[in-house]
């Protein structure tokens, strides 16, 4: 007549999916950014909807040690996922103004992992033109002797039909290989498949000093100036030491307007491209 009391040791393991009190993996976002920044460093905290003393449980029937741990593993912009750890925060530098991605997944100790992680989105919007960038703003995934590719962009342009690109870097630290512009459909300055012309880089050296000038332009008489944000050159970079190294902008850098006219940066507008080498 009477049916027996539930036996809470039924369901000592909390990892259980058949368990009473199983919770599948999920992290929550506590800190996180806006949807539209301006600075380019942000911060992530997090925690699990399975960390801390479970509710509505006689823990003294079951073994809540593990509850402690709980892992994460995250991933940037469509990086590789970190090694699992007990870090609940992480702050982010140098972030370039584009649409930014973060994942993040829960360990639990028994092997399961959150699947699909916890995703979050936002826009980075730090850095103010006309000017020039790289993209990514900080390459930190570096390894000595192994190429990569960083790309340059104009930022916030507005009737640029030109551009004389004037980069320094060290001759101990990075060596720059291959220069060449974005495939047609990516190339800022022929959105609509307009001629240009991409000459080939000029380079020279100067007391450890590396310095290449790459000259492009909209050729014709009736090329349309572009304005906004796009791609404009392409550089291979192979890093020479482990250590964090620089690629700048010279003050020398110009674009031209579509009256063929020279528009000056500042020096300090100019956004120098971060190369961290492991």
């Amino acid at each position: 007549m009477f049916e027996d009391e539930p036996d809470f040791t039924d369901y000592a393991n909390v990892w259980d999916d058949n368990s009473d009190f199983y919770k599948p993996p999920e992290t929550i976002l506590i800190v996180k950014p806006a949807s539209l920044i301006e600075e380019h460093t942000t911060t992530f905290v997090w925690n699990s909807t399975r960390s801390g003393t479970p509710t509505d449980i006689d823990t003294s029937l079951i073994d809540t040690s593990e509850y402690a741990n709980i892992t994460w593993s995250y991933s940037l912009n469509g990086k590789a996922f970190t090694p699992d750890s007990t870090t609940r925060r992480v702050t982010f530098t140098y972030l370039t103004d584009t649409l930014n991605t973060f994942d993040i997944r829960t360990h639990y100790p028994n092997g399961e992992i959150e699947d699909p992680p916890t995703h979050y989105e936002f826009r980075v919007d730090n850095i103010e033109g006309p000017t020039l960038r790289f993209h990514p703003r900080k390459y930190d995934d570096a390894t000595i002797g192994i190429p990569f590719i960083m790309e340059i962009f104009a930022e916030e342009v507005s009737g640029l039909t030109g551009a004389k690109i004037v980069l320094n870097y060290s001759l101990d630290s990075l060596s720059i290989g291959n220069i060449f512009a974005p495939a047609d459909s990516l190339y800022f300055l022929s959105p609509n498949g307009e001629t240009t012309l991409f000459l080939e880089s000029v380079r020279s050296d100067t007391a450890g000093i590396g310095t290449i000038t790459i000259n492009m332009a909209l050729a014709g008489a009736d090329a349309d100036s572009v304005s906004g944000t796009g791609k404009l050159a392409i550089l291979t970079v192979t890093p020479l030491i482990s250590d964090t190294s620089y690629i700048g902008f010279s003050y020398e850098s110009i674009y031209r307007d579509s009256e063929n006219k020279d528009i000056v940066f500042q020096d300090s507008s100019l956004v120098d491209g971060i190369i961290i080498a492991q």
